[in-house]
């Protein structure tokens, strides 16, 4: 009984391990600017897709 609730445990610590990796965004250093819909200038599309926002035009907003 104890090993199949530390089995679980550790599965669980795994999934949620993972999932905190799947959710980081990393991008490169390259410079591309890029404007998003939210009037912010992101260094390139990676960093625009992972700030959730979408593109408004090529190159840095006004």
């Amino acid at each position: 009984m104890v090993e199949k609730s530390i089995k679980i445990v550790l599965i669980l610590v795994i999934l949620i391990l993972f999932w905190s990796v799947v959710d980081s965004c990393i991008c490169g250093d390259y410079i591309l600017k890029v404007c998003g819909q939210n009037g912010k200038t992101y260094n390139n599309i990676c960093e625009l897709r992972c700030a959730k926002t979408t593109k408004k035009h090529d190159g840095p907003c006004c």
